[in-house]
C-alpha cells in the first residue's frame, strides 16, 4: 500500500482538528486562531539582538572561544527567533495580510544569515509539509514537479523513512549501534553541510538552489535572487565588521541543527515516532519545560501546531490546557536531552511511515 492510498499523518491531525473542534472547548479553541504582531515584534528584536552580538564580536575583539559561546547561547536562540518568525509568516498568522507582502517579509526577515536553506524551505516546501505530511518518499523531492513535503530532505541523515515509493521505512545510511558514533556522524556531516552553503552561495546566484529544480523557472529565479541578497549582506558585514563577525553567524546557525545542541531535539523527534511505540503518532511535542518552550517559541508544542496551524506560537500552551485530553503527558517526548539520547541510538521513524496510526482520538477512560 502507498503511503498515497494510506491514512497519513496529514489527516490524522485533520481528524484530530475536527473533535477537538466538535468539542466543549471548540468555541475557546477557534478564538485562538485570531493573527498576532506579537511575534514580528520579538523578531525584530531579535534581529537587532543578533546584529549587536555580530557587531560586538567584530569590534570587541573578542577570543574564539567567546564568540563560540556567544553563538551556542543567544546566537543560536536568534536563529530559532527567525526560524519562528518565517514559520508564522508563512501561515499567516504574524505580520503580512496579502502573499506579496509576506514573501517580501520571507525574504528579509531571515538575515542576517549565512545561508538560503530557511528562506526556501518557508517559501516553497512548508506548507506542502503540513498537507502532505507522511505521504511521500524521499524520491520524491527529485522526481516530481509537484507539492512534496521538503522535511524530507533533512531528514534523510537522522530518521528512519521510505527513500522509494512503496518500500519499507529504512534507517540512514551508515547508521550505527553506538549512539556517540551517530552523534559524532550527524555533526560532522552538519558541519560540512554549512561549510558547503556558504562556499556555494555565488554558484546558486547564477543557477539557483540546487533541490527541487523542476519547480520551474519562479522558483530558480527566486532563489537566485535569495542568494544574491544573502551575499550581499555577507559582503557587507565582513567590510564592516570583519571575520569575527561572520564566524559567529555561521557557528550560531550551524549549531541550531547539530545534536550537541538542545534544539536538535526538536528538529530530530517532532515529527519521529519511537521504534517500538504503543500508540504510534506522526507528530510528536516534547515536555523539556518552560524554558524549552521560551527557547523554541513554542515549537515544542508541535502536536498542537499541527492541529492547528493557524494558532500563533504564543498561544498554544493554552490550546493543551483547553483540550488536556487530546495532549496527555505519555504520548509527548520526555525530555530534551535524553529526547536527543534516544534518537542517537535508535532513529525515530519519520511521520510514523508505515506504520497503523492511532485514531487521534484521547484514550478511554
Amino acid at each position: 500500500m502507498t503511503h498515497e492510498s494510506k491514512p497519513s499523518g496529514a489527516d490524522w491531525h485533520r481528524a484530530r482538528r475536527a473533535a477537538i473542534l466538535r468539542g466543549p472547548a471548540g468555541d475557546a479553541v477557534r478564538a485562538l486562531g485570531r493573527p498576532s504582531r506579537w511575534t514580528a515584534v520579538v523578531a525584530g528584536g531579535m534581529q537587532l539582538l543578533d546584529l549587536g552580538l555580530a557587531a560586538w564580536c567584530g569590534l570587541a575583539g573578542l577570543p574564539v572561544w567567546a564568540i563560540v559561546l556567544l553563538a551556542y547561547g543567544p546566537g543560536a536562540w536568534c536563529a530559532m527567533a527567525r526560524f519562528a518568525f518565517l514559520h508564522e509568516t508563512v501561515h499567516g498568522i504574524g505580520a503580512g495580510r496579502t502573499k506579496r507582502v509576506r514573501h517580501l517579509l520571507l525574504r528579509l526577515g531571515d538575515l542576517p544569515t549565512m545561508g538560503i536553506a530557511n528562506y526556501v524551505y518557508y517559501r516553497w516546501g512548508h506548507i506542502d509539509h503540513h498537507r502532505r505530511l507522511g505521504r511521500d518518499s524521499a524520491d520524491r523531492l527529485e522526481t516530481t514537479e509537484g507539492p512534496v513535503d521538503l522535511d524530507l530532505l533533512f531528514q534523510t541523515d537522522t530518521m528512519t523513512l521510505s527513500r522509494a515509493e512503496g518500500e519499507r521505512p529504512t534507517p540512514p545510511p551508515g547508521w550505527r549501534r553506538s549512539a556517540g558514533l551517530n552523534l559524532l556522524r550527524i555533526t560532522a556531516r552538519q558541519l560540512a553541510y554549512s561549510v558547503i552553503d556558504v562556499l556555494s552561495l555565488p554558484v546558486m546566484v547564477v543557477t539557483g538552489f540546487p533541490y527541487m529544480r523542476r519547480r520551474g523557472p519562479d522558483f530558480l529565479r527566486d532563489t537566485r535572487l535569495q542568494a544574491a541578497l544573502v551575499c550581499a549582506q555577507i559582503a557587507l558585514i565582513g567590510l564592516l565588521l570583519g571575520w569575527p563577525a561572520l564566524l559567529y553567524l555561521f557557528l550560531a546557525q550551524t549549531f541550531f541543527y547539530i545534536p550537541i545542541h538542545p534544539y536538535f531535539a526538536y528538529f530530530s523527534a517532532t515529527h519521529g515516532a519511537p521504534p517500538g511505540g504503543a500508540r504510534p503518532q506522526p507528530t510528536m511535542s516534547i515536555d523539556g519545560g518552560r524554558w524549552f518552550t521560551v527557547a523554541t517559541f513554542a515549537l515544542d508544542h508541535h502536536v498542537e501546531h499541527h492541529d492547528f496551524p493557524n494558532v500563533p506560537w504564543y498561544r498554544l500552551p493554552k490550546l493543551r490546557r483547553l483540550a488536556p485530553a487530546f495532549y496527555p503527558a505519555g504520548q509527548r517526548h520526555a525530555g530534551v536531552f535524553s529526547t536527543i539520547g534516544r534518537a542517537m541510538r535508535a532513529p525515530p521513524i519519520y511521520a510514523a511511515q508505515g506504520l497503523e496510526l492511532d485514531d487521534g482520538r484521547p484514550p478511554a477512560g
